[in-house]
């Protein structure tokens, strides 16, 4: 019989038998030298526990000079500031420096604003009072005196 016969394109039975190619490889596991699986310890209720560090964890009470500075300089080396300055407030340990959970704050607060990210300063206004800037559970306080712009 004479007729038109249908032949599937060529790569109509290519698109078909590809996919299984990679059906073997959904279900393994590769067993790479060097990596193990995390080890789950059963604590009762307890905190996770952590295995033992060989290097230091920079532990805050391991400081052996706590430092403040103003501006790069140190508290004594900084003129009194003057309505409108700017001072960066930074604190160190060791010459290297603290950062995550600092505070600056002012006493009384009129004197200068502080920025809600850094700690930085803007003042505001004339005055004797105190800057105090903690970082963790060191604190230091600096007694100032703003002056008036002139």
């Amino acid at each position: 019989m004479a007729g038109r016969h249908i032949r599937p394109r060529q790569g109509a039975a290519v698109c078909t038998w590809f996919p299984l190619l990679f059906l073997p490889l959904l279900g393994c596991k590769s067993e790479e030298p060097g990596k193990a699986e995390p080890e789950i310890i059963e604590d009762d209720g307890d905190l996770i526990h952590l295995e033992e560090q060989e290097w230091d964890t920079a532990n805050p009470l391991d400081c052996k000079s706590v430092t403040l500075k103003i501006n790069g300089r140190s508290p004594e080396g900084t003129a009194d500031p003057v309505v409108g300055d700017h001072w960066m407030v930074r604190m160190y340990c060791d010459g290297i420096v603290l950062l995550g959970a600092n505070r600056l704050f002012f006493e009384p607060p009129e004197l200068a604003t502080v920025d809600d990210i850094n700690t930085d300063a803007d003042f505001l206004a004339p005055g004797e009072g105190s800057m105090t800037m903690q970082s963790g559970n060191e604190r230091m306080t600096v007694n100032i005196t703003v002056l008036e712009a002139p």
